[in-house]
């Protein structure tokens, strides 16, 4: 996917922020610091968990769960494994399946990473995805439901012909996004990838968050409901304005300041 011709305008859109400096919440800290100790010392676990800074939060946990999740005791991989996709990402299904994953994976080498996210797709994308962000967090950028619909609504809108997977989610605004976009002249085909979607978080890091993918990759999550709630906003003043809007093709556009690029878009895609 060549991300160029429409980069200037998502970004437009998406008004992604910096993390660095923000607060992150403690809410789960507890629990997690509790669940943490089996593996991780006292002195890891208050550098982790004294670090109010969200970013830097982020990639302290990584950098001490990382290595438990590469190491020779199998178990202890698996297991750490399974908390980042139950507890940590709050995943309660199909949790034995990281066993296999992690067989699938050698112990999480970047060749057999690489054949297995080709061979999975985008199937159970949004749990595999969070484990290798924590074993690769400068490679794999998560991608969940709100940062699909978020990212779908955005290409939508600069009438992109492809979309990002739909994934099955509990997430009211998410869900009602994908929903809108599954049917009528909302329609685009599911063709983009996992590595389509490496690509867009690797620019957007390279290009505003100097070259730090998870620090991306944490933006876009941040700022996912408010492009879903700014997607529907707009959608609802395109339904509003009637029939009017629907003879332009049943679409709606935000004003860009070079239509033209949109043109040499979708001239680039056919």
């Amino acid at each position: 996917m060549q991300w160029t011709p429409i980069y200037d305008m998502m970004m437009e859109l998406m008004q992604l922020e910096p993390v660095t400096g923000q607060v992150r919440g403690t809410r789960s800290d507890a629990k997690y610091r509790r669940q943490l100790s089996k593996w991780l010392s006292d002195h890891q676990l208050d550098e982790i968990f004294n670090e109010t800074d969200e970013l830097k939060h982020a990639t302290l946990l990584r950098s001490n769960l990382a290595p438990l999740m590469k190491g020779a005791d199998a178990d202890i991989a698996i297991n750490v494994s399974k908390w980042v996709v139950k507890e940590w990402g709050g995943i309660q299904s199909g949790i034995d399946a990281v066993t296999v994953w992690y067989k699938k994976c050698d112990q999480y080498g970047r060749g057999a990473v690489n054949d297995f996210v080709n061979q999975m797709g985008s199937q159970r994308i949004a749990s595999w995805s969070k484990i290798l962000s924590f074993v690769y967090p400068q490679e794999y950028p998560i991608y969940d439901a709100r940062i699909g619909a978020a990212l779908n609504s955005v290409l939508w809108q600069v009438r992109a012909p492809r979309y990002f997977p739909r994934i099955g989610t509990q997430n009211g605004p998410a869900n009602r996004a994908f929903e809108i976009m599954h049917k009528g002249p909302m329609w685009r085909p599911y063709r983009l990838s996992y590595h389509d979607y490496k690509s867009l978080v690797y620019h957007i890091a390279h290009t505003r968050f100097g070259g730090d993918l998870l620090h991306a990759e944490l933006s876009l999550f941040n700022a996912s409901l408010r492009i879903i709630d700014n997607f529907m906003s707009a959608y609802e003043a395109y339904r509003s304005e009637g029939s009017a809007r629907r003879r332009n093709g049943g679409r709606f556009l935000v004003s860009f300041s070079n239509i033209n690029e949109i043109k040499q878009f979708k001239g680039a895609e056919k």
